[in-house]
């Protein structure tokens, strides 16, 4: 995967909106420790085992989230941009995760940390609301 430069303040307010407005300054403090993550076609953005506790805005492309039992793939669910995805059981858990999440176009996604936006919906209500 590579990293690259974060969207603008206004780009990623356009692609919130729809979950309810955000404030330029919570933009800014959701942007600040987040990144941008790039994934070519059949790369993988998680494994499934791994510890991983971001939530990934999925700003451009495809990912697929499965889990193989008994050497067979089975797809659970397909993420496009504007969509959010994360290692649930990371996520919400604390423990690996159970899926893993593949690019299944060349995609790009902004990853924002976990204790940043609990910590964000903790002080700011349009966050808590984002979140649900």
């Amino acid at each position: 995967m590579q990293e690259n430069i974060l969207p603008s303040p206004e780009d990623l307010s356009r692609l919130l909106d729809r979950f309810g407005p955000l404030s330029p300054g919570v933009l800014q403090e959701i942007m600040a420790p987040s990144q941008i993550v790039q994934a070519k076609r059949k790369e993988l953005v998680i494994l499934q085992g791994d510890f991983d506790d971001h939530v990934y805005l999925l700003l451009e492309g495809a990912v697929r989230a499965f889990h193989v039992v008994e050497g067979k793939e089975y797809t659970d669910w397909f993420a496009i941009p504007g969509q959010f995805f994360c290692a649930i059981s990371s996520f919400f858990q604390d423990r690996p995760s159970t899926h893993f999440y593949e690019s299944i176009r060349k995609s790009v996604s902004l990853r924002i940390p976990r204790h940043v936006l609990l910590a964000l919906a903790d002080t700011h209500h349009e966050v808590e609301r984002l979140m649900r």
